[in-house]
């Protein structure tokens, strides 16, 4: 599976960002396009884990 990060507008018109495993591309926009809450997606890529991880220790 790889890692994706979803760039999303929500209903109150914020920018949200959350992130979803996916076996391909084509999975991971159809999960997107039902995220609770998304009126519209901004931006699908894949995001390193490595990245993410140093994130959390950074915290």
């Amino acid at each position: 599976m790889i890692q994706y990060q979803v760039k999303y507008i929500t209903h109150n018109d914020r920018i949200a960002v959350c992130y979803l495993y996916a076996d391909n591309f084509e999975e991971v926009t159809a999960s997107a396009n039902i995220l609770q809450g998304c009126k519209e997606v901004i931006s699908i890529h894949p995001w390193p884990t490595e990245v993410l991880n140093e994130r959390k220790t950074d915290q």
